[in-house]
């Protein structure tokens, strides 16, 4: 199987590219440049850098921390789940550290890849983004509100 071949398998199996055609996918395979791998606790994205690469994870696994508190793990992505997005859409610095916990394949996005992307695959990616930002805004309300819970108002509540 060649490398091309390889990294469209991998596509096809990742969920982010589930709204993508076929003939999408291939294009996006054909990116080769732009597939990396990692090896376990490579860091892969670090806090405060400047670059502003989007990242797939294809394959692997990530975990995604602050410096302010290295213990707390903020998330644990896997195969489909998009990270770097903070820094690629806004042109800031890295807000979090990307480290490898397993080996990893990715698809790094550049804005000038993007930018040389038909509108129709830009609209897609917009479209899968805007579904993570949904997905992750409530998920962060369910903890928000789990967390303030506490046992006195559970208590409270069921008089």
């Amino acid at each position: 199987m060649s490398d091309q071949e390889t990294i469209l398998s991998l596509i096809n199996k990742t969920s982010f590219f589930s709204i993508f055609s076929d003939a999408e996918k291939e294009y996006l395979s054909t990116l080769n440049n732009q597939i990396i791998s990692s090896k376990a606790s490579d860091v892969i994205v670090k806090q405060g850098n400047l670059d502003t690469e989007l990242f797939i994870l294809i394959k692997g696994q990530v975990k995604i921390f602050k410096n302010e508190r290295p213990n707390i793990i903020l998330a644990h992505l896997k195969p489909g789940n998009v990270f770097g997005e903070i820094s690629y859409l806004k042109k800031t610095p890295r807000t979090a550290n990307a480290v490898s916990t397993k080996d990893s394949i990715f698809l790094k996005i550049s804005g000038k890849t993007f930018d040389k992307m038909s509108a129709e695959i830009q609209n897609k990616f917009q479209q899968r983004f805007l579904d993570i930002f949904i997905e992750r805004l409530d998920d962060l309300n369910k903890r928000y509100i789990r967390d303030a819970i506490s046992p006195v108002h559970t208590a409270t509540e069921r008089r």
